[in-house]
């Protein structure tokens, strides 16, 4: 835990200051579209359910300089996305952040962010595995996508809501800190 503060402390000393922040939450939406696995195929459909109750940006890709990706990370209190490596800039985000993760529950592989403890310890993680009759576990690469129900997205609109509610009740424990 040492080392990845120590190398917070370092990249923020690129990106200015860090803190508790004040303001609406903001709530990140990354689909994982630009690679072949792993992706939320009904993804469009999946921002406007969300849009429906809550204000969401949503991440194109993750093809960006590390720099850039740990900028982007500093910016987000709530991120909705696909397990994947990219979650390791969690680290980046704000204190009082949430990362819910949406996993095929029958991938072959654990959450990233428990397999590698890469969050710190006042972030909130949230996994949701995702059950599906056509997932493809024979070795076909694009056998991880998937495709939300309308049960799952009502779910993760809950998930977020009550995320945001508590990061809300979090910052203000935390101000004048």
């Amino acid at each position: 835990l040492d080392v990845v503060r120590s190398f917070r402390k370092s990249v923020y000393g690129h990106l200015g200051p860090f803190g508790a922040r004040v303001g609406r939450v903001k709530v990140a939406m990354y689909g994982r579209l630009e690679v072949y696995r792993r992706a939320v195929l009904n993804f469009g459909d999946f921002v406007e359910k969300m849009r429906e109750k809550v204000d969401v940006v949503v991440v194109p890709n993750m093809n960006l300089h590390p720099l850039e990706q740990a900028e982007l990370f500093s910016d987000i209190d709530v991120l909705l996305t696909m397990q994947g490596a990219h979650m390791q800039n969690s680290i980046f985000m704000p204190p009082c952040a949430a990362v819910i993760e949406i996993s095929p529950c029958l991938a072959r592989r654990t959450s990233f962010l428990k397999r590698y403890g890469a969050m710190l310890p006042y972030h909130n993680h949230v996994q949701m595995e995702v059950c599906f009759p056509s997932l493809n576990i024979g070795g076909d690469k694009y056998g991880q996508n998937l495709t939300l129900c309308e049960h799952h997205m009502q779910t993760l609109l809950q998930y977020t809501l009550k995320e945001i509610e508590r990061i809300q009740k979090c910052r203000k424990q935390h101000e004048g800190n």
